[in-house]
Order: structure tokens, then C-alpha cells, then sequence
């Protein structure tokens, strides 16, 4: 039921609202349509974060995100929202103390025998000469090895480059911000899913003439050729959907946001088990014995579930990945 007239909120009313993290944020309206059955929806913009976080909200559930806009209550999720960012600072010195006692445990005696010499020229010594069996000492030659010297840290394979736009930089720096600062989760499953991007990339370069056009610009009018080139551009992007789904967990996820990512292993586990029970009732009644679903089928892929910003992320990476 719509609520009065009196109690609808106003375009630019200034307002309290409760994000994803349960916490309140100063917000303003800056839209206000009507749904088809005349109840009012409220475009919310978010104080000093970027437009893409705006939200639309139904009044039917203004009464459990909003808070009139007053001193006292700006006060109380002031002091809501520096109570949470201490609770994570806590958590995150005990786990670095933790993480330094472990190390100590461990590290113990293996730390001690590691303390360099300080007896130099020792180790240089007794690599230029060999003693041999019969006691003589034989000069080792110039430019040869010992198999027990260590291979030279210096060299390191070259990185791969990876070109980002500024504006794409400054997407990926309100990113970090929102996440580690502000403690906000995206929303998952995100509206346009890695899985959804790179499908639709493939269909672009199998189907569009402005996707050949550019392609014969570069590399000539020979159909084999250019199919060949549509075809490998295909995989590649494929390729690059399962490098995210093999390192998203690992590599590609901030400390907040693991949390989030375990809930949704542990869901999807769960309705596996569901279907793996199911499957099995099936196979027995129709007397086929095949009770085991298919590997692809049990997989665990985060690229149907998380989105753009988080390819992103990969792409800032994969030079590092690959180098």
C-alpha cells in the first residue's frame, strides 16, 4: 500500500541511507519516479561516491533503509561507522600478530642458521679451490660452476606490459576505496557477469563487419587468414574467462571481500550436493548406474558471478602473472 503524500520524500530531500554493509550513509534523491502501481521509487545517490553506486529504492522499503536526515542521526552513523572501521583494524592487527608468531615458531632454528657470516671472502675461498682424493688442492677454472652454487637472483623473466586507460585507472582507484575504506561488497551476481562480457566479445567478433574491417586493415583481405585470426581472438578471450576463474579466489580478491567469496563456494557446494543426490535418485531408478555428474558441471566458476570491475582487476595484474 502507498504510503500518504505527506510522507513521500521529496526530490533533493537529503536522507540516511542503509547500504549492503548495514551501515547508514548521507544520501540525496535525486529521482522520483512512479512504479505501475503508483508507488513512488527513489533514485539515491550516495555522498562523494561515484554515480554507478546509486540505487533504486521503493518507498515500501524507506522504512527499514532510511533515517531522517538529523544531527543526532547523522552523529549515531558517524559513530556506527567508526566503530566497524575499528573492529576491522582490530581484526587485522591480530591477524598480522598472528601471522608474525607463527613465522617466529617456525622460523626458530632455521632462522639462526641462516644468519650470514661475517667471515668474508670464506665462501670465496673454498669455491675457487677443489681438494681432490689424493689430498692436492686443484684451482677451480675461470667462468666454470659448482653445483651447489646458487643460480643468480638477478635474473628475472621481463614483464609484460599491460597499457590501462586513466579513465579505467580512475575506476579501479574507487574501487579500492569503496572496498578497503568505505567496506563496501559489490553485488553479486553482478549485472553484466565476466561470463556474459566474454561471450558477448566473441559474438561481436564472429558477427560484426566492423570487427573484419579493422581486422583486414591489420593484417590483409585473406579470408583463412582472417578467420583464422576471429577464431584465435575467440579462444584467447575464452582462455583469459578460465584464467579468471583459476585466480579470482587466489590473486584477484581483497581481504573484505573473502568472506563473500567463501559464502558463495559454500552455496554452491550445497546446491550441488542437492543435485548430486537427485542425479543419483534418478540413475538408480532407471537402473543405468551412472550416479556421477560431469567435472564442468560440479566446477565452482566465478566468472558467472562476478563482473567487470573484477576483470579489471586481472587485467592490471596479468603482467605480473605472466612475466
Amino acid at each position: 500500500e502507498v504510503s500518504k503524500a505527506s510522507d513521500v520524500y521529496e526530490l533533493h530531500a537529503k536522507v540516511l541511507c542503509q547500504h549492503l554493509d548495514n551501515l547508514y550513509y548521507e544520501a540525496k534523491i535525486i529521482n522520483v519516479e512512479h512504479g505501475v502501481d503508483g508507488e513512488p521509487i527513489y533514485t539515491v545517490h550516495y555522498q562523494g561516491w561515484n554515480q554507478r553506486h546509486d540505487e533504486k529504492i521503493k518507498h515500501s522499503s524507506t522504512r527499514s533503509r532510511f533515517l531522517e536526515y538529523t544531527t543526532a542521526n547523522v552523529e549515531r552513523a558517524k559513530a556506527e561507522m567508526r566503530d566497524a572501521q575499528a573492529r576491522l583494524a582490530q581484526n587485522k592487527r591480530r591477524s598480522r600478530k598472528s601471522n608474525v608468531l607463527d613465522e617466529k615458531r617456525s622460523g626458530g632454528a632455521d632462522s639462526r642458521g641462516s644468519t650470514p657470516s661475517d667471515k668474508r671472502g670464506t665462501s670465496t675461498s673454498r669455491a675457487a679451490s677443489i681438494v681432490s682424493d689424493k689430498g692436492t688442492v686443484r684451482k677451480r677454472k675461470p667462468g666454470t660452476q659448482l653445483e651447489s652454487e646458487p643460480v643468480s637472483d638477478f635474473i628475472r623473466k621481463n614483464e609484460i606490459k599491460i597499457d590501462i586507460p586513466s579513465v579505467l585507472k580512475d575506476i579501479l582507484v574507487d574501487d579500492h576505496d569503496m572496498v578497503n575504506r568505505q567496506m563496501y561488497l559489490p553485488r553479486l551476481p553482478a549485472r553484466h557477469t565476466v561470463a556474459a562480457i566474454v561471450r558477448q566479445y566473441a559474438d561481436y567478433m564472429g558477427t560484426c563487419v566492423e570487427a573484419k574491417d579493422t581486422l583486414t586493415f591489420e593484417f590483409g583481405s585473406d579470408d583463412t587468414q582472417l578467420n583464422s585470426m576471429v577464431v584465435t581472438l575467440v579462444e584467447s578471450s575464452y582462455g583469459i574467462q578460465d584464467y579468471f576463474n583459476s585466480s579470482l579466489g587466489l590473486q584477484l580478491l581483497y581481504k573484505f571481500e573473502r568472506p563473500q567469496y567463501a559464502d558463495l563456494l559454500a552455496q554452491h557446494k550445497t546446491k550441488q550436493e542437492g543435485t548430486k543426490d537427485a542425479k543419483k535418485k534418478r540413475s538408480n531408478d532407471a537402473g543405468d548406474g551412472n550416479d556421477s555428474p560431469t567435472d564442468d558441471y560440479d566446477k565452482f566458476k566465478p566468472s558467472e558471478y562476478y563482473g567487470f570491475i573484477h576483470l579489471l582487476r586481472l587485467f592490471v595484474r596479468f603482467g605480473h602473472m605472466l612475466g
